[in-house]
């Protein structure tokens, strides 16, 4: 089996494709795009912390990925409670979330819609998150999903935001979600 690793310390806006044969790590730490095209595992980590205040997120293409993906994301930062960090596109079943932060989050709540739009709806994820700590929420809003998880009180190095494009659900493990459907 090869192996590819790659830790990019990129300007924001980069953007890096990634296809080879084997495993595969990717590290980013400031905004940018990935596109993986492996035709095995990926792992992603998508690093963020209690300092990342940049309202650009980490976008994340796993359209070309034929094995699951398993993405590691930290903290939201600054904008914790209005901008996911971490936007991922073409998620499947058996692709899974770990929260970088929280190796303790067993819980998992599916938040019902305001219907008042996507703002809202990250409002009552946070809501829910200052009810119940070491835990994952998630909502369907409009056509996307949106999961949030803290590993104490709802804040800049505690929590974070994650926009998942399309309609997913989810199984939760220890430390982690999996995208069920």
């Amino acid at each position: 089996m090869n192996t590819a690793e790659y830790n990019l310390f990129r300007p924001t806006g980069i953007h890096f494709d990634f296809a080879h044969d084997g495993i595969g790590i990717i590290a980013f730490t400031t905004a940018g795009i990935v596109t993986s095209n492996s035709t095995a595992a990926t792992y992603v980590l998508a690093t963020g912390d209690a300092n990342n205040a940049s309202a650009l997120a980490i976008n994340i293409d796993l359209s070309g990925t034929s094995n699951y993906a398993h993405l590691e994301v930290g903290a939201a930062g600054a904008n914790y409670a209005t901008a996911p960090s971490n936007v991922i596109t073409n998620a499947v079943a058996n692709d899974e979330i770990i929260f970088k932060n929280d190796t303790s989050c067993a819980h998992l709540y599916e938040v019902t819609t305001t219907g008042n739009g996507v703002a809202a709806d990250i409002a009552a994820l946070m809501y829910v998150l200052n009810l119940h700590v070491n835990t994952c929420t998630y909502v369907i809003s409009g056509d996307n999903t949106y999961v949030a998880e803290s590993v104490g009180n709802v804040g800049a190095g505690d929590t974070t935001l994650i926009e998942l494009t399309g309609v997913h659900s989810f199984t939760a493990s220890t430390g982690s979600i999996t995208v069920a459907s």
